[in-house]
């Protein structure tokens, strides 16, 4: 008897929980885990640091939305064997998303977004070297992204930043970002489409 009214709880809430796609204004934070590819990038292994920022989901009909963002991502890598060194970067991002949404709360998307590069420093446990010099000064990625939006505007996020520009300013070289983010979203004074 006792699983039956928790089976019967779970049904109520998850019910409750289902959202139709939300848009507005939103915030959305959480946790990156970065590295560098390319030729150029050897012996690095997975950074991890933070991001946060804004985002507007703009609905355009009743699956399709766009969504802007602007975004503080903390990015770069560690070195493998090495004291704790590591290469920090740290952009503001300009996205634009194109999501197709579920009537369910899930959420796919898509689209560029453009980098600008705030700070690069290589940092170990006694040491900080400015390294701006030697990263461009704009990066460029493309974004796969899915998630989902419960009803109350709150949601959960996934994202892959796959890097396509090259960062660094030896026109010769081959290295650019690739970043993972993990987190969450809230659609501020949201309306549901």
């Amino acid at each position: 008897m006792k699983k039956w009214i928790l089976i019967c709880a779970v049904a109520l809430i998850g019910r409750n929980a289902v959202a139709q796609t939300l848009y507005g204004p939103g915030i959305k934070a959480g946790a990156n885990f970065s590295t560098i590819t390319g030729d150029d990038a050897d012996d690095v292994e997975t950074l991890i640091a933070f991001y946060a920022g804004f985002f507007y989901n703009v609905m355009i009909s009743e699956m399709f939305s766009i969504q802007p963002e602007l975004v503080y991502s903390g990015q770069g890598a560690k070195f493998k064997d090495s004291d704790n060194a590591r290469l920090k970067l740290n952009y503001l991002n300009l996205s634009g998303i194109l999501r197709y949404n579920t009537k369910s709360g899930f959420f796919v998307g898509t689209g560029p977004q453009f980098g600008i590069l705030l700070s690069a420093k290589i940092k170990d446990d006694n040491t900080t070297v400015d390294f701006k010099e030697f990263v461009k000064s704009t990066d460029f990625a493309w974004a796969f992204l899915l998630g989902y939006e419960f009803a109350s505007g709150f949601g959960l996020y996934g994202r892959y930043n796959l890097g396509l520009a090259n960062i660094s300013e030896d026109s010769d070289g081959d290295v650019k970002n690739s970043v993972i983010q993990v987190g969450f979203r809230y659609v501020m004074a949201g309306k549901k489409n």
